[in-house]
């Protein structure tokens, strides 16, 4: 009696490795795997698990780019921490102020002040990430940008890991060289050559 066919996790096949980069999104979490001829990019949306395959023997190029996203998220959670903790303290000593205890107030200067130490847990967060930035894969058949790679740190360790694993690849594809091309097999003589070749002496 055979049983169903047993699927091994990436984590328990020893041809992969997990490397930096990835992590949880608002959907779920992205991972990167190195394999020994590729790396693969395991997205989780919702439900659905999602892979894509990058050949090693295929990668021209890995740029790494700045940009301002995180920068903007900081002003955001700024502003957000400024109104919301003000609010809170106001509403909080006020109710202090007056010997009251109103629960309706008291309501709003919690939810306020839990929203901006959010908040500042949020800068705090993003602060010791680093400098934001976007990884762009190009291959001889796409470009892609890698999700979840968005912090200077990270880039660094991520690309040095697939940039080592690509130049082995190609290094041991440029010493095996080419395939040989099978040699031709002799063609017929046709015309005025197979005409001479039935004239010529040797032949009875």
């Amino acid at each position: 009696m055979t049983g169903r066919p047993r699927t091994m996790r990436l984590d328990q096949d020893p041809q992969y490795t997990r490397i930096p980069g990835g992590g949880r999104r608002l959907l779920g979490p992205v991972q990167y795997w190195l394999a020994p001829d590729h790396l693969l990019l395991v997205e989780v949306v919702g439900l659905v698990e999602k892979y894509r395959r990058f050949e090693l023997g295929q990668i021209e190029a890995i740029t790494v780019r700045d940009t301002t996203f995180r920068i903007r998220r900081l002003l955001a959670a700024m502003v957000t921490f400024t109104i919301f903790g003000a609010l809170g303290f106001f509403l909080l000593i006020s109710n202090q102020a007056a010997a009251t205890n109103q629960t309706g107030s008291l309501m709003v200067g919690g939810i306020s002040v839990a929203a901006a130490l959010l908040s500042l847990g949020l800068m705090v967060r993003w602060l010791l990430l680093g400098r934001a930035c976007e990884v762009r894969l190009t291959t001889s058949l796409q470009a892609h940008f890698l999700p979840a790679v968005d912090s200077r740190p990270q880039a660094k360790v991520f690309c040095a890991a697939v940039v080592a694993a690509a130049r082995r690849v190609q290094a041991a594809e440029f010493a095996a060289g080419p395939a040989e091309a099978a040699p031709e097999a002799p063609s017929a003589p046709t015309g005025a050559a197979a005409a001479a070749s039935s004239l010529s002496p040797h032949n009875p």
